[in-house]
């Protein structure tokens, strides 16, 4: 189905360790921490998506898989692939698709790091990226390795986190990210984790600036929306190859 990608699920590659400790609680604390907005912010990235029938589409960062299977409710006649570099994440979502209503054999699952994707050139229609990018460990990198993987004007759906601004109930979800996110991460799991999640939403770029990481990387950007007084950003790209 995915024949240009070879690493199966379970094989080495990237590195995922610290996701794995937290694999077990990670869609419940998603609901708790987001306040259940994050099914709508996914839904609203699945609008986004403008795919062709038996469109090939990869989710990078797939975690448990809720963005891969909603997208696969929405597109049934889509193959997907999901990767994730956590072994603990890919099994929670193994155990949601072959639990899923539709038909899942279209969802792949794959072991795997942005950096380095399994994928020949210019062969996808759509990449989408969930909460993810701003755990890139080159983020660069990664942005071009999609670039490469994307077929002219092939569609890049990204939902990321950043810590908001300019909005007047900007500084009530600063406070919120930086001390109630932390703390129910602690009760509910290992601290390590959710610390990470307000230091790397303190280290993503604004959204301008980030989309114009994405022009660099040769990608022209369609459209932004943020969401929850600018806690989340949905930016929705094509690739173009002619021209950088």
């Amino acid at each position: 189905m995915f024949n240009t990608i070879a690493r199966p699920m379970g094989s080495r590659g990237g590195s995922g360790a610290m996701f794995d400790t937290i694999a077990k609680h990670y869609d419940r604390l998603n609901r708790l921490i987001s306040l259940g907005f994050d099914r709508r912010w996914r839904k609203a990235a699945v609008n986004a998506l403008t795919l062709p029938p038996e469109a090939r589409l990869l989710d990078i960062a797939t975690g448990t898989a809720s963005f891969a299977l909603e997208i696969a409710r929405r597109h049934p006649h889509c193959h997907i692939a999901g990767i994730d570099p956590s072994d603990g994440m890919l099994r929670i979502a193994q155990t949601k698709v072959r639990a899923a209503k539709h038909p899942a054999p279209r969802i792949e699952l794959l072991r795997g790091a942005a950096e380095a994707l399994p994928v020949a050139a210019q062969t996808l229609d759509a990449v989408t990226v969930s909460f993810g990018v701003r755990n890139f460990p080159n983020r660069a990198r990664g942005l071009s390795e999609i670039h490469r993987t994307l077929k002219e004007g092939g569609q890049l759906v990204i939902l990321e986190l950043c810590m908001p601004h300019g909005h007047f109930l900007s500084s009530f979800a600063c406070r919120y990210v930086r001390r109630i996110i932390p703390l129910v991460g602690r009760l509910w799991a290992r601290r390590a984790p959710y610390q990470y999640l307000t230091q790397s939403m303190n280290a993503f770029p604004p959204e301008t600036d980030f989309a114009q990481e994405l022009h660099q990387a040769g990608f022209r950007v369609h459209a932004q929306r943020a969401f929850m007084w600018g806690t989340c950003h949905l930016f929705v790209a094509e690739a173009i190859h002619a021209a950088k």
